[in-house]
C-alpha cells in the first residue's frame, strides 16, 4: 500500500513539474517574441527616419544646385569636406554600402 502511495505521488509530482516547466518555457518563448517584435519595429522606424532625412537631403541639394548653379558633384563634394574638417572623421560607409542600404530601405 505505501508503494502504490509513494508512485502515485511520484507521478503526480512529475505532471506538476514537466507542466510547470512547459508552461515556462512557452513563457519565455513569448518574451523573446515579444522582445523580436519590438526590435523590428524599432528597426522600422529608424529605417523610415533614414529614407527621410535622405530624400531632404536630395532636395535640399536640388534646391542649393538651383540656386547656386554649380553641378551637384561639387556642391556635395564641397559639403562633405566641411563636415569633415567639423566634426574631424569621416564615415567609415564606402558608396557601394551607402547605396545598397538605400535600395534595401527603399524596398
Amino acid at each position: 500500500m505505501d508503494q502504490e502511495v509513494l508512485l502515485s505521488l511520484i507521478g503526480h509530482v512529475t505532471t506538476v513539474l514537466v507542466a510547470a516547466g512547459g508552461w515556462w518555457f512557452a513563457w519565455k518563448l513569448q518574451a523573446e517574441r515579444k522582445r523580436q517584435e519590438r526590435q523590428q519595429k524599432q528597426l522600422e522606424k529608424m529605417g523610415d527616419e533614414i529614407l527621410a532625412r535622405i530624400i531632404l537631403e536630395e532636395r535640399a541639394l536640388a534646391f542649393i544646385v538651383a540656386k547656386s548653379g554649380d553641378n551637384a558633384a561639387t556642391i556635395k563634394r564641397r559639403l562633405r569636406n566641411e563636415v569633415e574638417q567639423e566634426i574631424g572623421w569621416k564615415p567609415r560607409m564606402t558608396k557601394s554600402q551607402t547605396k545598397r542600404l538605400i535600395f534595401q530601405l527603399r524596398n
